[in-house]
């Protein structure tokens, strides 16, 4: 998990630094903690987009928002793959748990579980 939020984060503030958003090393802070925190870059990255759009550099703004969804996409896809190192398991079972779980509105496949059977359970019936 940390090593997903750190290979975000740098890929995310390297962006960010090409195309000159400002306080660059700070926002990249602000990514590590969002991904340890499992929400990610996203965020972060589209506000990004969004400021270099209202600044009038439309090409910077989509050059932005494709890098916004490479780095958002890599927590899909590294994660599966370092968990695939630790287990002695086909990639088809790790990579659908351990993406988005059991919900696409779920955050994380660490999370859905608990997210999925409890959600629609009534609190006076919950043990």
């Amino acid at each position: 998990m940390v090593v997903t939020a750190v290979v975000q984060a740098l890929l995310g503030g390297i962006g960010l630094a090409v195309a000159g958003v400002p306080v660059a090393s700070f926002l990249t802070a602000l990514m590590f903690v969002l991904a340890v925190a499992q929400i990610g870059a996203g965020p972060v990255l589209l506000l990004a987009v969004a400021w270099l759009y209202w600044s009038g550099d439309p090409v910077w703004g989509t050059a932005m928002l494709v890098w916004t969804l490479i780095v958002g996409s890599l927590d899909n896809i590294l994660r599966p793959l370092l968990i695939k190192l630790g287990a002695d398991l086909p990639l088809v079972l790790i990579s659908p748990a351990s993406s988005e779980g059991c919900s696409p509105s779920a955050w994380s496949g660490y999370s859905s579980g608990r997210w999925c059977s409890r959600s629609h359970i009534p609190s006076s019936q919950r043990g």
